[in-house]
């Protein structure tokens, strides 16, 4: 018991002697959100967030102590600063969604003065102490050091779930078929275009007063079916494809899938190592794929791989305009708030501060541009295209023609959805005509949805869902095919396989319990249940 009082002692000493707090009350700012969307985004994401925030923390504590002379009482005041910057963009979040009273009194011409006075209070309360900074580091060394070690324990424990959740999981080339196509035919190329959140006609026009038929009816005259009973068996995108590109119903895939389960480990090696690309690597197919912004759909060891381009030199390690999305998102959760909300508002400098808007929209033009006849279609075929289309899903940046909608919004807004959606049927209707002419061989497009757009079961699971397939006669497609069948019905009539057809089923649940199945009838007049 005497070899540990000494041991105590020395600790209490270290942690009221060397103020570390500023650095890491810096650091678990990044780590908090890391760990709060670690189901989809990758560690390596908030890396140079970490390192800038380290970085700019220890500038102001070093200022600080230039001014106050004394490190541990600069420390303090740098952690209170730090603190107070870190969450105004929190607090502006929370008043917002408090409904309309919160909508108004979250402005900044409100919440900056507070914040000022905050900060003017901070300053008094730290010059009067004397005695107390020694006891406040210790308290505040403690007190960060907790806010770092938990979102770490957290991203340690999801990316051990992960991998064993992963070797749990079959290896699909086990699994693979004998498919084959006739030797003296081109194979087909084959275009999988995922369009997020994109909800079925029905509840189009009785949710949002939209009249979708002009686009159906477009994809019609081009030769397309569209599924028009079609339901998602799943109302997560990870969920929808992970089933869709294996063929098979989640609970035939792992026994992780279980009811209760909370997370979603495996989900992304079903994605990454699907079903459908093994079948048809085998048959000499090459997979051309895009960056989404959300690992597990990003199919990076397509054999092309297309993300939008980056600048690869040192200084673009610190260069504001090649943010991602995760440090977007940052920035908008902290007191930086102030800067991109004031590009908005002079409208020259909207376009040179990057927003989470801003990056989402430089993705989709890209991906759409590089879907354009003299793009990707014209490589050498035979081809796998899997496309993971963020639209007309939230955030909402495209104006009817195009345009930068840049305008702040909620993912419930009808209005800025309806005109996403518009915009991206006019640049999708050209592609896909685009796509069908220049092909030599006539491909197979299938235009799916992963999920409808509204959080609940009935919208949430009802989708576009629509297929070009050459020599459509006996191609056996019917109104209430959903994503599970997708796969299975083009091997059996094209590559000679024997999956046959699964049972239309429709599941709702929750992000809390992802695997906690709600079953959903199709309630669409003259559908049959997929029950």
């Amino acid at each position: 018991m005497g070899e540990l009082l000494p041991t105590r002692s020395k600790i209490r000493k270290v942690l009221a002697r060397v103020p570390a707090h500023p650095l890491l009350f810096a650091a678990a700012v990044p780590l908090s959100l890391l760990a709060s969307n670690i189901d989809q985004v990758r560690p390596s994401v908030g890396i140079r967030a970490i390192l800038i925030a380290i970085f700019l923390s220890m500038a102001l504590w070093i200022v600080i102590r230039i001014i106050s002379g004394e490190w541990r009482r600069a420390a303090v005041l740098a952690s209170l600063l730090i603190v107070l910057f870190s969450t105004y963009g929190l607090a502006y979040n929370f008043i917002r969604e408090a409904g309309e009273l919160g909508w108004e009194l979250a402005r900044h011409r409100y919440m900056l003065p507070v914040w000022l006075a905050l900060i003017a209070a901070s300053i008094l309360a730290i010059r009067r102490l004397s005695g107390e900074i020694p006891a406040l580091t210790s308290v505040f060394n403690i007190i960060a050091a907790v806010l770092v070690i938990l979102p770490l324990t957290q991203i340690v424990r999801a990316e051990i779930g992960s991998a064993v959740a992963e070797s749990k999981i079959a290896d699909p080339s086990e699994a693979a078929s004998e498919l084959t196509f006739s030797a003296n035919d081109q194979p087909p190329d084959i275009y999988y275009i995922i369009t997020d959140a994109y909800s079925r006609d029905d509840y189009l026009l009785s949710n949002y007063g939209y009249d979708n038929s002009q686009f159906l009816e477009g994809l019609e005259e081009l030769g397309f079916y569209v599924a028009r009973c079609s339901q998602s068996n799943y109302s997560q995108t990870g969920l929808s494809l992970a089933s869709s590109m294996n063929l098979s119903y989640l609970e035939d895939l792992s026994d992780e899938f279980r009811a209760g389960n909370r997370f979603t480990h495996g989900l992304d090696k079903l994605i990454w190592e699907s079903r459908v690309q093994e079948e048809l690597r085998a048959l000499g197919y090459s997979v051309a794929a895009f960056e989404t912004g959300f690992f597990y759909t990003q199919l990076e060891d397509a054999d092309y791989y297309y993300e939008v381009p980056k600048k690869g030199s040192l200084s673009s390690f610190f260069s504001f305009s090649g943010i991602n999305e995760f440090e977007a998102l940052l920035i908008q959760n902290t007191g930086f708030r102030l800067l991109t909300d004031s590009a908005n508002v002079f409208g020259a400098l909207s376009e040179a501060v990057p927003t989470f808007g801003s990056i989402y929209r430089e993705r989709t033009l890209y991906v759409l541009g590089q879907l354009e006849a003299d793009h990707v279609p014209a490589l050498r075929g035979p081809k796998f295209v899997f496309v993971h289309l963020i639209a007309p899903h939230f955030p909402y940046i495209f104006e009817r023609d195009g345009d930068f909608y840049n305008v702040e919004t909620e993912p419930s807004d009808k209005e800025p959805y309806v005109n996403q959606l518009i915009y991206l049927n006019g640049r999708l209707e050209q592609i896909l005509r685009d796509i069908i002419e220049t092909s030599a061989t006539p491909p197979i497009i299938v235009l799916q949805a992963d999920h409808g757009n509204l959080n609940n079961g009935g919208e949430r699971t009802a989708i576009l869902n629509a297929y070009f397939l050459p020599e459509t006669e006996g191609h056996k497609l019917y109104s209430e095919i959903s994503p599970v069948n997708t796969f299975r019905l083009i091997f059996d009539n094209y590559f000679g396989g024997d999956f046959g057809l699964l049972s239309d089923r429709s599941f709702y649940s929750s992000y809390e319990y992802p695997f906690d199945f709600i079953s959903v009838a199709n309630t669409r007049e003259d559908c049959g249940s997929t029950q």
